[in-house]
């Protein structure tokens, strides 16, 4: 097997999680509507200790799901 397959991360990268403030610029809101979406379940969110991430990918999906449901 090549050093280049073997070097690829697997599963979750740095890249793939976003901060509240990250999520916030993104959709052109405040920061606490994104940290109380994650809390009730709009955005799904991951806790690490006493911080919030938020799946790129997830939130992605989510605003995806929302725009279908609209049309």
């Amino acid at each position: 097997m090549s050093d280049a397959l073997q070097e690829q991360p697997v599963g979750l990268t740095r890249s793939d999680l976003m901060t509240a403030a990250e999520v916030a610029a993104v959709l052109a809101v405040p920061v606490s509507t994104v940290l109380h979406w994650g809390r009730i379940g709009v955005l799904p969110r991951v806790k690490l200790g006493r911080h919030v991430r938020f799946v790129r990918a997830h939130v992605q999906r989510t605003l995806l799901d929302a725009e279908s449901r609209v049309d």
